[in-house]
């Protein structure tokens, strides 16, 4: 069973990430930054609602952004802010360490990078249902220069496909 508990409205600083819990709060008591983006936050809960021991649950808490507000920010200032992430995949890794690598390299260059592997679950190593071990995936903004740096990185490092 999976529920959607919603928790309120609240805001989320851009600069310091910090969650606060005052939604009419304009300025981030942390950091004073004046960067504070109103959300939806929710709880998802996975597991029974039985409350018997033994039958726990598991929670994971989400936040939406506040898509008016977003709208608005973006009409007054010609940007598009607050664009959810479009992943693009940009490098084929044939094993986990590569992946790895890859990853902390654009990290290095401030790229966000995400891994999916295509392994099956719970058959680590045992076969391969595709012929790449997983993706390196980047936001399509970043996906350019993230390929330029992995390229880049490979041919100076020696780490070609084995």
């Amino acid at each position: 069973m999976v529920r959607l508990i919603p928790m309120g409205t609240h805001r989320r600083c851009r600069d310091c990430k910090l969650l606060v819990l005052d939604s009419s709060v304009a300025v981030c008591p942390a950091c004073g930054s004046e960067q504070v983006d109103l959300i939806e936050s929710a709880r998802l809960v996975f597991g029974s609602a039985s409350g018997l021991p033994g039958d726990e649950t598991m929670h994971a808490d989400v936040e939406f952004p506040d898509m008016e507000a977003l709208d608005e920010e973006s009409e007054r200032t010609g940007e598009e802010v607050g664009r959810p992430t479009q992943w693009e995949i940009a490098y084929h890794s044939p094993d986990e360490f590569h992946a790895l690598t890859l990853k902390s390299e654009l990290e290095r260059f401030g790229i966000g990078s995400w891994i999916r592997s295509l392994e099956p679950a719970g058959y680590h190593g045992l076969f391969r249902s595709h012929s790449v071990w997983g993706w390196l995936l980047v936001d399509k903004d970043d996906l350019v220069r993230a390929k330029s740096i992995i390229k880049e990185f490979l041919q100076s490092h020696e780490l070609e496909r084995p």
